[in-house]
């Protein structure tokens, strides 16, 4: 099975080569507080260098030949995503943008501020089909309505990326009203991208051991997020408002939205803000990103997903480049139905993120 067709991917992660690239961006304070003293610089979380440079998460046919890390060479990525793939928009959502949860909410605030700069200025100029998003501050949302207001008219900026839950809190949340009012105002969508969280917390259980532990049980916090923005009414407040779902899996979904539309009958006296079915509101506001594309044996895949109607129209295709677990439309084309294969590919996140986008070059196929 093939997909003849253009493809747009919501999910890439791009980065400085070096850590000084991206303080070169801070202002004097906090260079010089990123610097330190004779004895090197100060430390800001444990565990914090990461919010300057990747990690090792990442396919090793990405690493350019001149020594530098993953996601920061735009010509590796031309050759490995754009080329091959015949790509016509990306969305480029950082190394996953932990500056956003740095537990010192005016240094992530300056960190968001420069890792915007950073891509404004390095890498959007070096190809329209890169698109950026706003990567605020959680930890402070009326900083991050300032950063929203401030990039809002930027129009390779196309949306708001929300990565760590600095507050302790799902992003439905009110402490979060800012951010969401902001997002509201200047009609750009929201993606909750999945992330490391802050220091002390882990999975439902409590911390865990082993990445074989972890990785089956990231998509707890997708679920809570989702939850939350639905339960609190977020979407009643804001009518105009959308959200997408990076990185947290998929086949949980219907699952989940249908036991609130179960639930709700009883319990509706607590959220009178809730007019409609929470299957009503995830279709018409939320789309959620392929990857990972989770294991259901194809067989099994359409009764899944068949569990909330017009699935099809919800999920936008993602590859997760660079990361060592990224996916492709060879493989994705095979798992599902050839109706699907446009919109999932193409035209879900074309509406999603308003994209005006051309038909893509002849000879483009995905599949096999």
């Amino acid at each position: 099975m093939v997909y003849e067709g253009p493809v747009i991917d919501v999910d890439v992660h791009h980065s400085w080569r070096t850590s000084d690239e991206l303080i070169d961006y801070l202002p004097a304070f906090w260079r010089e507080h990123l610097a330190g003293g004779p004895d090197g610089p100060l430390p800001i979380v444990p565990g914090s260098r990461r919010v300057l440079m990747v990690d090792g998460s990442n396919r090793m046919d990405t690493f350019p030949e001149d020594g530098s890390l993953p996601g920061t060479d735009f010509e590796l990525l031309r050759r490995q995503l754009l080329e091959p793939l015949r790509v016509e928009k990306v969305l480029l959502n950082y190394e996953v943008g932990l500056q956003s949860g740095m537990a010192n909410a005016p240094l992530a605030t300056a960190m968001c501020r420069a890792a915007n700069e950073y891509t404004a200025e390095h890498w959007l100029p070096l190809d329209e089909r890169l698109c950026g998003m706003i990567l605020v501050p959680t930890s402070a949302p009326e900083e991050a309505a300032r950063e929203i207001a401030h990039w809002a008219a930027h129009e390779r900026f196309v949306g708001i990326l929300l990565v760590v839950d600095a507050l302790g809190r799902p992003f439905g949340h009110q402490v979060y009203a800012p951010i969401h009012r902001a997002a509201a105002e200047c009609g750009l969508p929201i993606a909750i991208h999945l992330s490391g969280r802050p220091e002390g917390r882990d999975m439902a259980g409590g911390n865990l051991s082993l990445m074989l532990e972890r990785y089956p049980l990231y998509c707890q916090a997708g679920m809570h997020h989702l939850t939350s923005m639905i339960t609190s009414g977020l979407f009643e407040r804001y009518p105009s408002l959308r959200a997408m779902l990076l990185e947290w899996g998929f086949s949980w979904i219907p699952s989940v939205v249908r036991r609130l539309d179960a639930a709700l009958p009883a319990l509706r006296r607590e959220t009178p803000e809730i007019r409609r079915l929470p299957s009503e509101v995830v279709a018409e506001h939320v789309r959620f990103a392929s990857q990972p594309f989770d294991y259901v044996p194809s067989a099994a895949l359409a009764g899944v997903l068949g569990g909330l109607d017009g699935f099809d129209d919800l999920l936008c295709f993602s590859s997760d480049y660079p990361h060592w677990d990224a996916d492709e439309p060879t493989y994705i084309a095979s798992r599902i139905p050839k109706s699907w294969h446009r919109k999932v590919f193409h035209d879900n996140a074309a509406r999603f993120f308003n994209f005006k986008v051309s038909s893509a070059p002849a000879g483009a196929t995905h599949g096999g």
